[in-house]
């Protein structure tokens, strides 16, 4: 996924030159520690035990299997907001809920979460 939100933004620097990275620029006013924590830490835990452990759970009651996943990972897409990367958004949200679903845990989602918004922060922090 982490190469995949690689070649979306090289195809929107493409055809948006001018386009500006909120994530480069948010590094560099808060330093990578303090990015890192408000970016890759912070919404590893919290958006986990929101989509993974709560979502994820009722649309399994509501739904069954297999359509909780799929509808919990629109509502994660979703709610990183209607833009180019919402298919990424999307399959990044099924992997984690099938992480979840074989696991029985939110840890690996959680750390598979923070490592790869924090790939992305260290990535913005270096261009």
């Amino acid at each position: 996924f982490f190469f995949a939100a690689l070649l979306l933004e090289a195809g929107v620097r493409r055809l948006l030159p001018e386009a500006e990275s909120d994530l480069g620029e948010i590094t560099k006013i808060l330093g990578l520690p303090a990015a890192l924590f408000s970016i890759a830490f912070c919404p590893g835990v919290f958006e986990e035990l929101a989509f993974r452990g709560v979502v994820q759970g009722r649309m399994l009651l509501l739904f069954g299997r297999p359509g909780h996943l799929h509808l919990t990972a629109v509502a994660f897409a979703l709610a990183h907001g209607v833009t180019a990367a919402l298919p990424i958004h999307f399959g990044i949200g099924l992997y984690l809920c099938l992480l979840r679903e074989r696991t029985g845990s939110l840890w690996p989602g959680m750390l598979m979460h923070m490592l790869y918004n924090g790939a992305l922060v260290v990535r913005a922090g270096a261009s």
